[in-house]
């Protein structure tokens, strides 16, 4: 390794790292960008454009202006208007959308709550095939953003404590797959070797991919940010872990003690952080300097912090149940569950201000503490919420204006992005690596570095969108 490399991976792993992030009233904004970005694709594919059944070009591209870009310039290069972005768009959306509705076009009719409440609706809406997607969308551009300078650093992940954008990533993952767990739609596994063998086999691609992560990034001497997960470990290798840890969970714990289970699990972990020198542990190592002689030693962080993402995970099957456990036909049954999402994110949100305020335990996503998991489990129901809100406007619009379920456009690129999840977020970090190899990412100047990351994002929604079309899946475990 040259002097010149070995001094770029250096200033590399400075750029990225001791962060501090931002408020969580911040992050909390930019998520609620998805809600508006829906709302304002809604508007313009179904309101004031030709309305299509099928993917062609134009759709595609409307798709990815709409529900792409806007999130890829709050983060970069608009990052100091977001609100201002986010009420230009919401503007301009209703003022066009309630102008079209009252032309010629539509005979429409406003309609009170009376006459709506008990009108049949889409019984499957798209607010958590939105919310999945966005959270790999959120993913794939701050893992390349983060390594230009556009991306703004208090966006970052933070090194020990505190709310970055970054920050929400593996646990909002976390949140996204445990809501639709087979838990959380009612189908129970049935105890039994074969089930734990069937688990560990569906384990292996995960670990493999983990594993030739960890062989590339040492091979090309790309940069490493160790105190995120540490040396060897990395988030594919966490997604194994919580894999098989679930799966022995749900087979030999009782449903009626799943969160009961997982609050126990929370509690005691907290308290080991706490009084029980984890903590420390977690900081400082077994020699107390930092070192990672071992191989528990130098992974500290992924494996001590699989068990916060398990009380996560467990949280967010409870959630799913919640979402699963009826099915909606009506205005007003949909309604009901927006209201009980709303009081569930405004009950955590209530308990993350206990915990990171009056306990004055700040949120920390390097430990999985009990804050972070309150912060992520508020910031996802709300989320869901704003994005479930925004379904029903449009239903509301919809029958208003007279628009049959049939006629609605397909629901294109969050759809395909989730037809193909894990290989959309495996196609990303490649993409990264490949871009940071190429390119000293770091001394970009701001519009070359937005470019490449435009280009980039529509890389993977094009990539996305072909094998939807296609109906080419593929799947890793």
């Amino acid at each position: 390794m040259s002097a010149r490399n070995a001094s770029y991976k250096e200033l590399h792993e400075q750029f990225v790292s001791d962060h501090v992030g931002t408020t969580s009233t911040e992050v909390a904004s930019i998520l609620c960008a998805t809600g508006i970005a829906v709302f304002a694709r809604v508007c313009v594919q179904t309101f004031l454009w030709k309305t299509t059944p099928r993917f062609t070009w134009y759709t595609v591209a409307i798709d990815h202006v709409c529900l792409v870009l806007p999130l890829q310039l709050i983060l970069t290069l608009w990052n100091e208007y977001i609100f201002l972005c986010l009420f230009c768009i919401l503007s301009l959306s209703l003022v066009g959308v309630l102008l079209k509705l009252n032309s010629r076009r539509f005979n429409t009719k406003w309609l009170s709550w009376s006459e709506i409440r008990d009108k049949n609706i889409d019984p499957q809406l798209s607010f958590i095939n939105n919310f999945r997607a966005y959270v790999l969308v959120y993913t794939a551009i701050s893992i390349l953003g983060v390594d230009f300078v556009i991306f703004p650093r208090r966006f970052c992940k933070a090194e020990t404590y505190g709310t970055g954008v970054m920050d929400t990533g593996v646990g909002l993952f976390v949140i996204s797959n445990a809501i639709v767990s087979p838990e959380a739609r009612g189908k129970y596994r049935s105890p039994g070797v074969r089930c734990l063998v069937n688990c560990l086999i569906s384990c292996l691609p995960l670990l493999f991919l983990g594993l030739l992560r960890f062989a590339l990034t040492k091979g090309a001497n790309y940069h490493e940010h160790v105190s995120e997960y540490g040396v060897h470990w990395n988030f594919f290798i966490t997604l194994a872990a919580l894999k098989i840890m679930s799966t022995l969970f749900y087979i030999y714990v009782p449903e009626f003690l799943w969160s009961l289970c997982a609050l126990g699990v929370m509690a005691a972990y907290q308290y080991s952080l706490d009084y029980g020198g984890v903590k420390d542990y977690l900081l400082l190592g077994e020699d107390g300097q930092g070192g990672r002689e071992g191989l528990l030693n130098a992974n500290r962080e992924g494996i001590f912090s699989c068990l916060g993402y398990f009380a996560l995970y467990v949280f967010g099957t409870e959630i799913g149940k919640i979402i699963f456990r009826y099915e909606r036909w009506t205005m007003s049954a949909w309604r009901t569950l927006l209201i009980v999402m709303t009081v569930l994110s405004m009950f955590f949100w209530g308990l993350y201000s206990v915990s990171a305020l009056a306990y004055g335990e700040p949120v920390s996503r390097r430990f999985a503490n009990l804050t972070y998991v309150l912060w992520i489990l508020a910031l996802s129901t709300q989320t869901m919420s704003a994005l479930l809100l925004v379904d029903l406007i449009v239903e509301y619009l919809r029958i208003s204006a007279g628009v049959t379920i049939q006629t609605l456009p397909t629901r294109g690129l969050l759809n395909a992005i989730n037809y193909n999840g894990l290989f959309y977020f495996l196609l990303s970090n490649v993409l990264t690596g490949l871009v940071n190899i190429s390119m000293a990412t770091i001394h970009m100047p701001p519009l070359p570095s937005f470019l490449v990351l435009t280009l980039y994002m529509s890389c993977l929604s094009a990539i996305s969108v072909y094998l939807f079309v296609r109906r080419v899946r593929l799947k890793f475990w």
